[in-house]
Formats: structure tokens, sequence, C-alpha cells
């Protein structure tokens, strides 16, 4: 989308000038974001409007400025951004512009171009001779390839203010406590939910290995039974704990539904991974009639797109996880453009990761126990996340009522 800034000046809300154009914007398919308007107090003051208008085409682009410009608009002056060589591979240029992980613009030769994309802590790269402006993790850099620098030339969307979730003084009024009413927040998530999938993008689930020890997997199970999720997120961990309790009914070899441990249990989740190693993989299990339940069961059966990141703790690990970190982060990073809802459960440490590739306006859900969690992650950069301080089996378990 082609953006520029404009600006309306004088008597434009008696007169209905600002409405009229708001009309022929969107009229025309444009689209409009009121940046800064001065309202006068007496009717002798002008008024000033500062708005960023958007087209998918030059053309239409044009159309719409030059009515703006018959109602006394004016297109505001816009710096260009400063562009320079990456010198070598995995390097940015010195001073390189870092985003955020909200929507991004820059100014090229007097026009705005989106920047595709929109993640934290990645650089801006700029084809001039094709108007395209792309984000690029720092180890997918080029050496010669031409990044921004400096600030000047890039406007940032800020969230809008239903996305902000700023409260007024008052108590309770912290965005994590373990006090606060869950029940609107669930409500709402299953809303978001029960959407029919055809007019919305795809919805996320990031899961650590304790809601298996929870005594949640049941109700994960009848989530995705409901295809309420399409992509899956975790580690080795998870999937391995889900398989044992699927094989023989403990996890890290303490029995999930009476919490005793039993015999030997201590070898119970090598097993899993031996068994599925023998087979070739979970989905070759499944087919073999050797995995018939647990979440990976459903979630493979019902072809969520499944990314399992390895780490350095990892036993076996299982043939589905991915061992080469930044080839995780690069499946997952492709995998979230698709995602609008995202619910994080009982994982710190895949939460903050894929908070990290997120767009500020995906609706975000965190849950886990410990508000610390929630804490960091959205210390991290996720303003947008929703806190959920709970535990994770009554969490699900209450899901599942409220999406029945």
């Amino acid at each position: 989308m082609l953006v520029k800034t404009v600006v309306l000046e004088g008597h434009i809300l008696d007169s209905h000038t600002l409405s009229k154009v708001l009309d022929f914007i969107l009229d025309r398919g444009g689209r409009y974001e009121i940046l800064d308007l001065m309202v006068g107090s007496r009717p002798e003051d002008m008024s000033r409007a500062s708005m960023c208008v958007g087209a998918d085409s030059k053309a239409l682009l044009d159309e719409i400025l030059h009515h703006i410009e018959l109602q006394g608009g004016t297109v505001a002056r816009q710096e260009n951004v400063r562009l320079q060589p990456a010198p070598a591979d995995g390097v940015f240029p010195e001073d390189f512009y870092s985003t955020t992980n909200l929507e991004t613009f820059v100014s090229l030769d007097g026009e705005e171009l989106a920047v595709e994309g929109e993640a934290m802590d990645v650089g801006i790269a700029v084809d001039s001779a094709a108007r395209k402006a792309w984000e690029v993790p720092m180890d997918e850099v080029r050496a010669g390839q031409l990044f921004v620098v400096g600030s000047g030339g890039v406007r940032v969307t800020p969230l809008g203010r239903t996305q902000r979730m700023v409260a007024d003084f008052g108590f309770m009024a912290s965005e994590v406590s373990v006090e606060k009413p869950r029940r609107r927040v669930l409500e709402e998530l299953a809303t978001v939910l029960r959407t029919p999938r055809t007019s919305r993008p795809k919805n996320l689930l990031v899961l650590g290995p304790a809601v298996v020890h929870s005594g949640a997997v049941e109700d994960l199970v009848r989530l995705l039974e409901r295809d309420l999720f399409q992509v899956l997120f975790g580690g080795n961990a998870i999937a391995v704990h889900d398989i044992e309790y699927a094989l023989m009914g403990t996890s890290l070899g303490i029995e999930v539904k009476t919490g005793t441990a039993v015999p030997a249990g201590h070898r119970n989740h090598l097993k899993a991974i031996n068994t599925i190693r023998g087979q070739g993989g979970i989905r070759q299990a499944i087919d073999a009639g050797i995995l018939r339940s647990g979440i990976m069961h459903q979630a493979y059966g019902k072809g969520l797109d499944v990314i399992l990141a390895g780490s350095i703790r990892d036993d076996g690990p299982l043939p589905e996880v991915i061992t080469d970190a930044l080839a995780a982060k690069r499946r997952m990073r492709e995998a979230v453009r698709e995602v609008g809802v995202v619910v994080m459960a009982a994982t710190a440490l895949h939460s903050i990761a894929t908070g990290n590739l997120l767009p500020a306006r995906v609706r975000t859900y965190c849950v886990d126990i410990n508000p610390t969690t929630v804490t960091k992650l959205m210390d991290r950069g996720s303003a947008q996340v929703t806190p959920v301080v709970m535990d994770c089996e009554a969490f699900f378990h209450e899901l599942v009522e409220l999406t029945g």
C-alpha cells in the first residue's frame, strides 16, 4: 500500500470538509489514519488535521490526493530515509534502524512505502527500483543489501485505542494480577475462536510441557477436535511428555490422573522418545496405530502446522524437532504471518520467542500460573498481550465449556 501524509487546515469541522474527505477516501477504496487533530475552541479559531492516506495503486492515491487538494488540503513534506549497504553477510550497516512490532512506513523519493512484516529487533531492507521495503533478521542479511539507517523518514503507526489496554487509575489497575477476574477474558477469547475461519487469519497455540503435567491434555484435544487452532508451536518437551502420557499414562514418570510416581518412571520419557524414533517419527507412529491419543495425535491428524523447536536440554530429540535454532526461527517467522490470534500457555521461553516474532496487531493471550512469566513477556515489547494468571488446566477446561 502506498501512503502519503496530508494536512487540512481551516474551518474543516463546521464546513464538513473533514468528513467529506474521509468519506471520499473510503468510497474510493482507500484508507486513512488520523495522526493529529487540533480543534478550535472559538468560532474564529481554525482547526487542523494531519492524516495518512493510503491506496493500493499510485493511480488511486493520486486521485484521492487531487480531491483533497481541491478541498484545500496539502501533502506534507516527507524526509527521505537514508540507506547504506550491509558490509558483510549477517552484519547490518552502522546505525541501522531497529524495528518495533508496530506497522511501519518509510519515505522514499516523496512516497511512503509500507514495510512488509511487523516484528521487533530486525532491520529494514529497501529496493528503490522495485519500490519495496521489507524486514530482514540479522542472520539473513546479505553483503551489499541496502538498509535503512537512522530514524529519518521512518513512520511507525501506534496501536489503536482498543488495542492499547490503557487503564485509568484504580484498584487492581496493574496489567498482571492473580486477583483479576478472568471470566470476561475467557468469554472474549471463546467468541474470537468461534468466529468462522473464512473471515480471519489462523489461530496459534504455543504450549509448554506443564499442560501435560497439569492434566490439560484431554481439554486441549477437544479444542483441536473443534478446529479452533491451525498452528502449534512448542519444543521437544511438550511433544515427548504428551506422547509419554498417551503411551503410558505418565508425565516424567508421574501418573497424571493420580499424581503418584510409578516404579522406574524416570525412564518413561526416554521410552516414549525411543518408540517414536523407532517408527521414524510422530506421523509414522500414528499411521502404525502405535500413537492413538493425545495432543500430537490430534494435531498431526488435523493437519496443523506443528513447529517443534529444539534446545540443548532435549533428550532424543524426536525426529520432528528442528535442532537448528535459526532454521526453527525462520519456520516460526513464516508461520506467524498468517496468524491473527495466539494463545500461549505454560511456557516462558517459547512465549517470549514467539512474542518477538509477532506484530503488535495480533491478539495475544498468555496463560501462566506464575505472574512473572507474563510480566517478562510484556516487558520485552509484547505490549499487546492479554495476561491470564491462572492454572492452565483450569484455563483450558473453561475454554472447552465456553466454546462447546
